[in-house]
């Protein structure tokens, strides 16, 4: 591992290119992590995980999440990873990365014991280096 590295892995999970691209750029450079996967979709997300339950090198430490995405949002995410084994739940801290000022979400935000902060987009330098 990278000495500078903090984590092996961060999955970035939103559907908008440039998004994912900010959100990637600012952890390489910053040297946060060894690889950053990055997803466009929650299903997408979900896939990963699954198919890596029996290989913990492979999950995410960190998956910095979308609420609003086609198709499988963030919140249908948090609800399916729920029901990913303990093992998954408990290796990988979720970040919900968005720009809503809805009181609606950032309340349901705090109902998921999974999720552990709240970072607000576009993401930036100071985001990266507080995680």
């Amino acid at each position: 591992m990278n000495a500078a590295a903090k984590y092996h892995l961060i999955m970035i999970v939103d559907d908008n290119y440039i998004d994912r691209y900010v959100a990637e750029s600012c952890l390489k450079k910053l040297q946060v992590c060894e690889q950053v996967l990055s997803l466009e979709s929650g299903s997408e997300a979900l896939q990963y995980l699954q198919t890596h339950l029996s290989s913990p090198a492979s999950v995410p430490e960190i998956i910095l999440l979308d609420i609003r995405m086609p198709g499988m949002d963030g919140f249908e995410f948090l609800e399916a990873f729920g029901k990913l084994p303990a093992a998954i739940r408990e290796h990988c801290e979720i970040v919900m990365l968005s720009s809503t000022i809805d009181p609606y979400d950032l309340e349901r935000i705090k109902q998921h014991e999974s999720v552990k902060r709240f970072i607000n987009k576009p993401f930036s330098k100071e985001a990266a280096l507080s995680l």
